[in-house]
């Protein structure tokens, strides 16, 4: 269609393309309709932002237009009206995953494309939809992108900020930059779900190109990556008109760029109907398949380096990789809440795909432990071990104090065979000194636990029965013990029974005749008030002495907007039910309980000893249909086109409340590969073409700049957040008219996220806020033993600074590489420790080709490669 036929005088650059794949969509014939148009229109050019798994599938159904492809790519007259861009295997929402996963989707993805076109160059990064994150120039860079694009002529999910310029340097927080086509300033929004550049409206499109010039873009390109599906052709036509790849346009184009934008994800104005509980339960479970397959890769690593290669078990991870790579689909996220066919299927696909994703990782870990196990000697004979046993108790006393006294020199510092050997495995970079959990079974007659290490000296334990004998004697127990490790490897300890049951003078919590609960360890002081519906009331940090709970005010309440009442609904001012489920030395979890007509809300929060952050987890009834959220309704003849949509304003969503001091507040918002200063202090709009990033992935911090401290929040999927007035709000659930394609879904049934909250001295490199969350993430993995094993510990990559965190430890052919990430804002020298057999500490881009620069100095947010 000849949409520019008149003579405008400007030459509008037009890159087109297609977009989809098996994912999305793809129907029959398509590619044979395109090569039909490509042959008959020599003029036109044509972009593929395929999900490269999509080849394999026209491979196997339409082999006369696969080789007919293969033969226009390779033919040197016709093979440059083609380029493949982006490359990324399942096209993620870049802002919504972790870093390492955009990695591997690039890698994977190229890989894919590859087996079936070997010659084919890909080094652009270009996207139909908002699939960006600040991270991705760097990561282009060290995968050898040449090139990048920052238009998403699709965007129903978002798109990015405006940008002054026709060519910039896009620049990531490392000082790793590309040139790239913005957004241009001059280039407005469309409809509901577009950008001006693309070409889907007349109306728009046309005089797009004189308004560019005259706004001083010299070469104005517009961009439309088509549905695979739709009647090939050129979207966009006229004398005017030129079509173009994106390599054609900046070999043209591209001088030095005048200009840096150094990228965040304050730019990147994306949002989904946060809440949902469709998208909240899918998000949940991806994350924790993204973090199991890190964890995973590093226990399979270790393995490997001890057993030598297991090529079945990496055949397993690869295919749980790809499972995860396929369930972070775009699509994934942006249809998962609607109904109907096809979209529908999403969470079907969701659900299967993370469920294989996590029963691989299990037969990995299950198959890579039982070959350590290998390591175990026999175990002595039964009666033996009895007889100790009884020897052993006769000088044993119960408090964990005396054990030390009575055992310290008796047992020479060594393990005794009696017991149960358990080792326990790091998968994290760093030091960790925490408590760790496993479940043993006692012989009938004993009434505790003792617990060593492999220097035989005692640690603290905690035992929680779980089943006892007929003559009440503990039978099942789960053993809570003080485990201190470095790094990537194991330490064994020995878990004993004793005649004396195990007591302690001080328990973490306990119950006041106020109605609160209070929980004291070393770092914090925390208080819990049942008549404010369980929510925090007091919160000190014991290094600055600081209270982070405003006075008069509760933290870790629910507040939402109930529509049919036209009123606020809140847990602050309920009655809660409280109990202290377990309670020791080391350990303690309470839960709280408001029930009423309109829900049933449940907290349990978790508290450990030496640690400053509570653990808690968030589980909401909705038993009836509910209303909640912001009472905006789109007129029945709008609502698929209606800007405003309810699920924008976080605030009026039922979440868990945070009233932070009234205090000069920096935000820190963690990203994928990425830290920065937010100053996005208000969150709240309503509109489509108002977008502000409200986007909560892995953690935000808040630092009280003049009294140097702060206050963090993780979270256990992406989600939204609400910032309004020092009022910080975590959102739980959702449920009115969506607007657009996600329609009228009532929030009903069970809402449950998993959120942590840590207070710290300092900024959140002094409070190791990432560290933190990786620890929480990537728990600490006990085995137990048959026996006694030769080796009792053992360490394989250690990084002493918190600042650093090792994301994977992995083999490619034969070497071993490991990938770090530095949190910091400022450069630093990265230092660590390891036994990588063959380890070469060399510094490799992200292909594993060695960089010309070699540094121990790692730039702000540096994604470090080493093998």
């Amino acid at each position: 269609m000849d949409i520019l036929g008149k003579n405008m005088g400007d030459t509008l650059y037009f890159v087109d393309g297609y977009h989809g794949g098996v994912e999305g969509h793809m129907p029959d014939g398509a590619f044979e309709d395109i090569l039909d148009a490509l042959e008959r229109l020599p003029e036109w050019k044509v972009s593929f932002e395929v999900e490269p798994e999509s080849w394999n599938d026209l491979k196997r159904k339409d082999p006369t237009g696969y080789r007919r492809l293969k033969a226009f790519i390779k033919n040197e007259k016709t093979a440059g009206r083609i380029e493949f861009v982006s490359g990324a295997y399942g096209q993620p929402f870049c802002w919504a995953i972790n870093g390492e996963s955009n990695i591997r989707h690039l890698r994977r993805g190229i890989e894919e494309i590859r087996k079936h076109f070997p010659n084919v160059v890909i080094d652009t990064y270009a996207v139909q939809e908002p699939c960006f994150s600040s991270c991705m120039p760097q990561i282009c860079k060290k995968l050898g992108y040449e090139r990048m694009s920052l238009k998403n002529p699709t965007s129903w999910g978002g798109y990015m900020q405006k940008m002054s310029g026709e060519i910039v340097r896009m620049e990531s927080h490392d000082g790793s930059a590309l040139p790239g086509v913005p957004r241009y300033e001059c280039e407005e929004l469309v409809s509901c779900s577009a950008t001006e550049a693309a070409g889907y409206d007349f109306r728009s499109i046309d005089g797009f190109a004189e308004k560019c010039v005259k706004n001083g873009i010299a070469h104005p390109v517009g961009m439309c990556f088509q549905d695979l599906g739709w009647k090939a052709g050129p979207i966009v036509t006229g004398k005017d008109v030129e079509h173009v790849t994106w390599r054609e346009y900046f070999e043209r184009f591209c001088d030095e760029p005048e200009e840096t934008v150094r990228l965040n994800q304050d730019q990147i104005l994306c949002a989904l109907p946060w809440g949902n509980l469709i998208l909240q339960q899918m998000c949940r479970k991806v994350r924790k398949l993204e973090w199991g397959v890190l964890q995973t890769e590093k226990l399979l690593s270790f393995v490997e380096t001890q057993k030598g290669r297991q090529d079945d078990l990496q055949r397993l991870l690869r295919r749980a990789w790809d499972e995860l790579l396929l369930v972070q689909h775009h699509d994934g996220y942006i249809c998962a809440t609607t109904g109907g066919s096809p979209f529908s299927s999403w969470k079907i696909r969701a659900d299967y795909r993370t469920m294989y994703g996590e029963q691989l990782l299990k037969e990995i870990r299950d198959r890579a432990m039982e070959l350590m196990q290998e390591d175990a000697t026999a175990s002595e004979d039964v009666e033996d071990e009895a007889a100790e046993l009884v020897q052993m108790n006769a000088a044993c006393v119960g408090d964990v104090e005396s054990q030390a006294v009575a055992v310290g020199g008796a047992r020479s510092g060594a393990l005794s065979s009696v017991g149960q050997y358990v080792r326990v495995y790091n998968t994290t970079g760093g030091h960790r000194d925490e408590i760790v959990s496993v479940d043993i079974a006692l012989p009938k007659g004993s009434q505790g636990v003792r617990v060593t290490d492999a220097d035989g000296k005692l640690c603290q334990a905690q035992p929680f029965i779980k089943r006892f004998y007929d003559d009440q004697s503990p039978d099942a127990v789960r053993v809570s013990f003080s485990v201190c490790i470095d790094g990537v490897g194991y330490r064994t300890y020995c878990v004993e029974p004793v005649l004396k049951k195990n007591v302690w003078e001080k328990p973490l919590a306990k119950q006041t005749v106020q109605d609160t609960i209070e929980v004291e360890n070393d770092c914090i002081f925390a208080v819990f008030d049942k008549n404010c519906g369980g929510a925090l009331v007091k919160l000190v940090e014991k290094k600055t002495g600081r209270n982070f709970v405003t006075p008069g005010s509760c933290m870790g309440y629910f507040r939402g907007f109930l529509v049919e009442k036209n009123a606020f609904y809140t847990t602050k001012d309920k009655r809660a039910e409280g109990e202290i489920l377990e309670n020791g030395m080391l350990y303690t979890k309470i839960r709280f309980r408001v029930k009423n007509s309109i829900c049933t809300v449940e907290t349990t929060y978790e508290i450990f000893k030496n640690s400053a952050r509570i653990d808690v987890q968030s589980l909401v009834i909705f038993p009836e249909k509910t209303e909640i959220g912001y009472p905006w309704k789109s007129a029945e003849d709008e609502e698929y086109y209606d800007r405003k949509r309810s699920g924008y304003r976080e605030d009026y969503k039922f979440g868990v409340q945070f009233p932070l001091p009234k205090a000069k507040l920096q935000v820190i918002k963690h990203a994928p590969y990425d830290n920065f200063v937010s100053q996005n202090t208000d969150t709240r709009f309503l509109g489509w073409d108002e977008i502000k990033n409200n986007i909560f992935n892995q953690f935000l911090d808040f630092y009280l700049e003049e009294e140097d401290c702060g206050l963090a929040v993780l979270c256990d999927h992406v989600t939204g957040y609400s910032l309004v007035d020092n009022q910080f709000a975590l959102t739980q659930a959702f449920g009115y008219y969506g607007g657009f394609w996600w329609g009228y879904q009532p929030v009903v049934g069970i809402s449950e996220i998993g959120y942590s909250i840590l207070v710290h001295a300092g900024d959140y490199l002094a409070g190791e806020v990432a560290s933190h969350n990786s620890r929480k993430n990537e728990p600490l993995l006990p085995q137990l033993l048959a026996a006694k094993p030769e080796v009792m510990e053992k360490q394989l990559f250690y990084i002493p600074d918190p600042d650093f965190e090792l994301i994977s430890i992995f083999r490619e052919d034969d070497q071993m590489y490991a990938r770090i990430f530095h949190h910091g804002m400022q450069p630093k020298r990265l230092k660590y420790v390891t036994t990588l057999p063959g380890f070469l500490k060399i510094k490799t881009d992200l292909n594993g080709k060695t960089t010309e620069t070699q540094t121990d100095v790692a730039a702000p947010c540096e994604v470090v490669t080493i093998k």
